[in-house]
């Protein structure tokens, strides 16, 4: 695979063959700003999916969303992957309304 690096960066073709393809997803979830965090539901069943790869909060009960005005400040993210696009964004719907 270096050898293939080295032969992008001079600009000839490389010889990869696909060995799999895979999709993943990032989202962040939206909140509105200054609403304050009642309660987080417990997210053990959205991890028995195994399209979920991780899920963050960055916030806990009781705090108040601030506005976001760059990615690092979101709340929250959830990571899914799936061997389609299509069923990676459905996936991903059916986990946010969770």
């Amino acid at each position: 695979m270096d050898m293939e690096a080295i032969k992008i960066a001079l600009g000839i073709e490389p010889q990869i063959v696909k060995k799999e393809k895979k999709y993943s997803f990032i989202k962040y979830p939206v909140f509105n700003a200054g609403s304050k965090v009642l309660k987080i539901l417990p997210i053990d069943d959205i991890f028995s999916n195994p399209e979920v790869v991780f899920i963050h909060f960055y916030i806990k009960e009781g705090d108040v969303i601030k506005t976001v005005t760059q990615t690092a400040e979101k709340p929250v993210f959830i990571i899914v992957k799936s061997i389609d696009r299509n069923s990676l964004f459905n996936k991903m719907d059916i986990i946010e309304k969770k």
